[in-house]
């Protein structure tokens, strides 16, 4: 039941709500803040992303969820799981659009700095803004 609950409340999410807060909200980051992180684990977290670079740093930001995070942090609340799918399908959606990941060495996820996990999540945060203020 819980997981209907759930389904429930990301669909009204994605289509009802039109603001940027309200789409920010479904990435889990506020939420995500609760996670912890093993002390020394470090995410790649791309800053001062040139525009032709979004998709790909979002994709890299997606894989570090994915991969480095699901690892090295306690998520009981399953967070993580929803921002990568919200993730997702953004990249999808902007895939679609012709905003996809460019594959470009410019914009690989290694050549970004690597952060602690409060530092990766105010850099989503701010990628995410980003894009829904576009």
């Amino acid at each position: 039941m819980e997981h209907f609950i759930r389904i429930a409340l990301w669909i009204t999410l994605i289509f009802c709500q039109q603001t940027n807060s309200a789409s920010i909200a479904r990435y889990r980051i506020e939420d995500m803040k609760t996670v912890t992180c093993h002390e020394d684990s470090r995410f790649y977290t791309p800053t001062n992303v040139k525009t032709h670079c979004i998709t790909d740093a979002l994709g890299c930001m997606r894989r570090e969820l994915s991969g480095t995070a699901k690892i090295e942090c306690e998520d009981f609340n399953e967070y993580i799981d929803d921002s990568v799918d919200s993730l997702g399908l953004l990249i999808a959606k902007r895939s679609k659009k012709d905003l996809g990941p460019t594959k470009s060495n410019e914009c690989a996820c290694e050549g970004y700095e690597e952060k602690p996990f409060v530092e990766f999540l105010k850099a989503l945060e701010s990628l995410l803004q980003r894009v829904y203020s576009s």
